[in-house]
């Protein structure tokens, strides 16, 4: 039997490589943009095909029932407002994209729902996400404990980072500044909470 290729050393936090690793115990999570993305396109196709089916069906009635040869003028009209209306939605699509939208608050959700759980991460706020094609580029300020020495505060941050990275293949950068947990840096867009050294 062959032996499987050893995959040497695990990629550093942060590097390219790093955000191909699998999540323990199956495969990375990918936030909902894998589903947006995959919408358009599926919609496309399938308006294609009705199109076809549909033209298709109107040739052949005039073709045989010459009586409802409008059909075919009808038909055309109706299609080409449909497929009008479809190539609206993914001009929508393309320049959100182009401008910078935020993402869907599920998606922002679901990149920052790890952060609490590293031990240390007392709090985050102002987490926001920039899409780039098909990936994005997240930052956000994070608390640590008030006793903690810089270099605690960067390994606690560290973490989170490789977090993100690990379980969300479309985040290709994360930017943490990292804030003492302090009642000024706690703001009203964050979210504050036990950490999982304190659970």
């Amino acid at each position: 039997r062959r032996q499987p290729a050893d995959p040497g050393p695990p990629a550093p936090p942060g590097s390219p490589d790093s955000t191909r690793v699998t999540a323990p115990g199956g495969t990375p999570r990918k936030a909902a943009s894998s589903a947006r993305r995959a919408a358009p396109a599926g919609a496309a196709t399938t308006a294609d095909a009705i199109a076809s089916l549909l033209a298709l069906v109107a040739v052949v009635v005039a073709h045989y029932h010459p009586e409802w040869k409008a059909l075919d003028k009808v038909v055309g009209l109706v299609l080409a407002g449909w497929l009008g209306a479809e190539g609206l939605k993914l001009f929508k699509v393309a320049c959100e994209d182009l401008i910078d939208t935020a993402p869907a608050e599920h998606v922002l959700h679901d990149l920052s729902e790890h952060i609490l759980a590293v031990p240390g991460a007392k709090g985050f706020h102002a987490f926001r996400a920039r899409r780039l094609g098909d990936r994005f580029e997240v930052d956000f300020h994070l608390q640590v404990p008030e006793t903690a020495t810089v270099a605690e505060g960067h390994a606690i941050a560290g973490q989170v980072k490789a977090d993100i990275l690990r379980l969300h293949p479309e985040v290709i950068s994360v930017l943490v500044h990292v804030e003492p947990d302090e009642p000024q840096h706690r703001k009203q867009d964050g979210h504050h909470g036990r950490s999982g050294a304190d659970a």
